[in-house]
């Protein structure tokens, strides 16, 4: 943190150096929402991506499973396709109560909030 210009001893001089030191924490702030945003956004880029490759190589692996699967069981070809679908159907509907759940707990910006928060309670312990 950067020091006040000199002031005088002066209610005025108390005063520049406050609103210095507000400024100064205000850009620590600021600063540390920024990082955080640019880590967010790396992270939601990595889980973008790798969530695609999940995709794409599940979809293929999928594909030659039943087609082996169906193979195997010409004569009863309709029924092993009804319940490979429905193991699907059921892996599927997993997933999407795992990832429900994953985004009503998902937490951003955690170290910003927390600091303003001690921030917060610093300040109520130096007004009393």
């Amino acid at each position: 943190m950067e020091t006040p210009p000199d002031t005088d001893e002066n209610l005025a001089g108390a005063v520049k150096r406050v609103l210095w030191r507000l400024m100064a924490v205000g850009r620590n702030r600021a600063e540390l929402l920024m990082v955080e945003f640019q880590e967010e956004r790396a992270r939601a880029l990595v889980v973008v991506f790798l969530g695609a490759g999940v995709a794409v190589f599940g979809t293929l692996a999928l594909f030659t499973v039943t087609a082996v699967i169906a193979c195997a069981f010409p004569s009863h070809l309709l029924l092993t396709l009804g319940v490979l679908a429905a193991g699907y159907g059921l892996g599927a509907l997993l997933f999407y109560l795992k990832l429900l759940r994953m985004l009503s707990h998902w937490e951003t910006f955690t170290g910003t909030r927390e600091q303003f928060e001690r921030d917060r309670e610093c300040l109520e312990k130096k007004a009393i």
